[in-house]
């Protein structure tokens, strides 16, 4: 036997099998990329299903791994006898089981699936003079021309289970394109607990990345973005783009934002830093939160900074959207000696309307126009747009995204007052 099997002795052994044969995830995947091919060539539809036990981790508490290990291989056992011969059980890991149902349709499919689970939740374990009575969610996808990917089907399918143990566990459901959103809120809903737990722990990072002056002609005061990180529990360091979105829904935003104040001003007094001006990024729902800017000047009173040194960067979608709020909260803030910036500028479908209504200080060319301005001339020509706008507000421009050598001599072709991106500066932490 391969490595791919593991063998289960069961108790009354099936006549089409002799013993029980459980695959790993490995030759899983592998079985769902030949069932694809097949499909795609032939017009064969298969199915697969992706089962996770409901209340495995109550025996795995109580009574010890060597019991949970038990109950999946007697499991296994019964299970065995309602497949095809064709067909293939795996244990993807923990207490998930995927079946691949070899030339089946949709209807013969949701019919199997529905045999599984009841089976399941039919079955009793006993261990050590205790019962349990577990259940089983269940995922069904349909495998035919249209799939996209192995990878795909198997997480469609691990969707679909996802959907069916919020429905009420002990399901089965057909994977829909909206179980999607219900996973990316699974994804969200461990975020949450992760950055309470790093406010608490103290595991955010503040990083700076530097803001390059293009006209070296005149001595500029030395600019830095704050860039905001995290450590994970393992210490790896994870990016906004990975836990920002979960914060913004679930409520954390505003005490991420304040946060990063806070710090970003602590740090220049204990440092004495001297000659730096740091841009300190605020979201769409601190802009929109009328007490934040009550909470911001107090911080300047704890924090006795002369104001002149912060660039507050506001997104061009997030100020349109609070823009009475947005724009009381720029002009009292600038009456105190803060600058602004407008950042991602263009990427909003009436950039160019709403910038008077905002008194800014900076407009950040959004690095998607940037990315692509030699090869791009819809890029340049919004770029060029830009430029000539904001000299005629007097408004100083920032490209973002500025990774290669070429582009930053464009960007300075062009006009363009600074630069930001790798091929400029790297992030560095803040200490």
């Amino acid at each position: 036997m391969n490595c791919s099997e593991a063998s289960l002795q069961p108790t009354t052994n099936s006549p089409s099998r002799p013993a029980t044969t459980l695959y790993n995830r490995r030759e899983f995947e592998r079985r769902l990329e030949q069932a694809l091919d097949n499909a795609q060539r032939e017009h064969r539809q298969h199915v697969c299903i992706y089962m996770d036990l409901d209340q495995f981790k109550i025996v795995n508490d109580t009574c010890g791994h060597a019991a949970g290990d038990e109950l999946l291989r007697e499991l296994a056992v019964i299970l065995e006898p309602k497949l095809r011969s064709s067909d293939i059980l795996a244990r993807l890991g923990g207490d998930e089981f995927g079946i691949l149902l070899d030339g089946c349709s949709l209807n013969k499919g949701m019919e199997i699936a529905h045999t599984f689970q009841q089976t399941v939740e039919g079955f009793q374990f006993f261990w050590e003079g205790k019962r349990f009575q577990v259940n089983a969610s269940v995922g069904v996808v349909c495998i035919d021309q249209e799939s996209a990917g192995a990878d795909t089907i198997l997480s469609d399918a691990d969707m679909a289970c996802y959907a069916a143990k919020d429905l009420g566990r002990g399901r089965v459901h057909l994977y829909e394109k909206s179980d999607k959103e219900l996973a990316q809120r699974r994804i969200e809903y461990h975020w949450v607990s992760q950055l309470r737990g790093a406010l608490d722990e103290d595991r955010f990072l503040i990083y700076k990345q530097d803001i390059v002056p293009f006209n070296t002609s005149t001595k500029e005061v030395r600019r830095a973005e704050i860039l905001l990180r995290l450590q994970g529990e393992g210490g790896e360091i994870i990016l906004p783009g990975q836990f920002l979105p979960a914060a913004e829904r679930y409520g954390l935003m505003i005490t991420i934002d304040r946060w990063v104040i806070e710090r970003s001003l602590r740090w220049l007094i204990e440092s004495r830093e001297t000659g730096l001006l740091l841009n300190v990024n605020l979201s769409g729902v601190s802009l929109g939160e009328e007490t934040t800017l009550a909470a911001t000047r107090k911080m300047f009173i704890d924090y006795p900074v002369n104001p002149g040194v912060i660039c507050f960067e506001v997104t061009e979608t997030a100020a349109i959207a609070n823009m009475s709020t947005a724009s009381r909260f720029i002009e009292e803030m600038r009456g105190m000696g803060c600058s602004f910036a407008l950042d991602d500028f263009g990427s909003g479908l009436s950039s160019f309307a709403y910038l008077k209504h905002l008194p800014v200080d900076f407009l950040k060319i959004d690095g998607d126009f940037v990315k692509d301005v030699l090869d791009d001339p819809v890029d340049r020509a919004v770029v060029e747009a830009v430029i000539t706008l904001s000299r005629s507000l007097g408004i100083r421009t920032i490209a973002e995204h500025v990774e290669s050598a070429a582009i930053k001599e464009e960007m300075i072709k062009l006009g363009v007052d600074y630069g930001q991106g790798f091929a400029l500066a790297r992030p560095v932490p803040l200490d």
